[in-house]
């Protein structure tokens, strides 16, 4: 019996694991801070944008390094926190304390289904 065209479908929890180890690693962080066109236009969206920002408190889910985080701060805003399911958050809350924002920007490691966040959302 072959198996060529069938579909293995992969249990949820399974699903997240692998999308999930492949964002560990810093290597795919690096190329997308490389990217100085995507980078950049994250960035001057970001800060054309602060009049939505400043003296707000901004969710960043899936953060990464906290790259976008930081532009937030940029622009303004009061408090970040930066939900991030992968190891990588541990180099993000380096990365943020390395840029003096660490007073700004919280970063929670988790799913953004599973965290606590510090305040109430409306």
């Amino acid at each position: 019996m072959s198996h060529v065209g069938k579909k293995r479908k992969l249990d949820k929890s399974r699903q997240d694991s692998l999308y999930f180890d492949s964002y560990s690693d810093v290597t795919i962080h690096e190329e997308m801070i490389a990217d100085h066109v995507r980078t950049g236009t994250y960035r001057t969206a970001i800060l054309r944008n602060s009049e939505s920002i400043r003296g707000k408190v901004v969710l960043d889910v899936g953060a990464g390094t906290g790259v976008l985080s930081m532009f937030c701060v940029q622009a303004g805003a009061k408090k970040v926190y930066a939900v991030e399911a992968c190891s990588i958050a541990e180099q993000a809350v380096k990365i943020v304390k390395h840029n003096n924002m660490e007073d700004k920007i919280e970063v929670i490691r988790g799913t953004v289904e599973t965290v606590d966040l510090p305040e109430p959302w409306t």
